[in-house]
C-alpha cells in the first residue's frame, strides 16, 4: 500500500473506493501506545473487502459481531488500514469524498505533524503531540452518530 499511485488504480477505482467510504467506512482514531488513525470498512460482502485489499492493502476478517452467530443478521467483513497505509489511501481518494472529507483533512494534517519524528511516541513534540489530540477529538465529534450539537450563538430559523 505504502507504493500505490495513481497509474496502480484508476480514476473510476478511486471514485468508487471514496465512495465506499463515504457510505461504508469510518475514518478514525484510536489509542494504542499512541494515537492512531486508520480507515475501517463493515460489510456483507466479502468480495467488496477482498477488492479493497487487493487494491490498495490492508488487511481483511470477519467482524466481531458475526462471531458472535446471531442466525438473524449476515455475516459481516471488514477491511482495515493501519496509520501510514491510511494517510497514503487517502491522499489518493481525497479528490472523490464528499461526506467525509474533513476527516481526511484531519488525518492527512496529522501526519504532517509526524515528519521527521520516526513514528515513535517520544520522538514527538508535546505540542505536536496536544494538536494531534485535538484532530483526534475532531474526528471522534464528526463521527458521533445522533443529532449533532449547536454552536453557542448560532442563528435559528424560525418556521412561520
Amino acid at each position: 500500500m505504502n507504493n500505490i499511485s495513481h497509474a496502480d488504480v484508476s480514476p473510476t477505482e478511486l471514485a468508487y473506493a471514496a465512495g465506499i467510504i463515504d457510505g461504508e467506512g469510518c475514518i478514525c482514531c484510536k489509542m494504542k501506545a499512541d494515537l492512531r488513525f486508520g480507515v475501517t470498512v463493515t460489510n456483507t460482502s466479502s468480495v467488496l473487502m477482498e477488492w479493497l485489499a487487493a487494491k490498495f492493502g490492508g488487511y481483511t476478517g470477519v467482524s466481531n459481531r458475526s462471531l458472535r452467530h446471531d442466525n438473524n443478521h449476515k455475516t459481516s467483513y471488514h477491511w482495515e488500514l493501519g496509520c501510514r497505509a491510511s494517510r497514503n489511501f487517502l491522499r489518493l481518494i481525497f479528490p472523490y469524498l464528499l461526506l467525509k472529507r474533513r476527516q481526511a483533512e484531519l488525518v492527512l494534517e496529522s501526519g504532517e505533524l509526524l515528519v521527521g519524528n520516526k513514528f515513535k511516541r517520544h520522538g514527538i513534540s508535546t505540542e505536536n503531540r496536544m494538536q494531534r489530540q485535538k484532530i483526534a477529538d475532531e474526528i471522534s465529534a464528526l463521527n458521533r452518530r445522533g443529532k449533532v450539537a449547536k454552536k453557542a450563538g448560532a442563528s435559528r430559523k424560525h418556521e412561520s
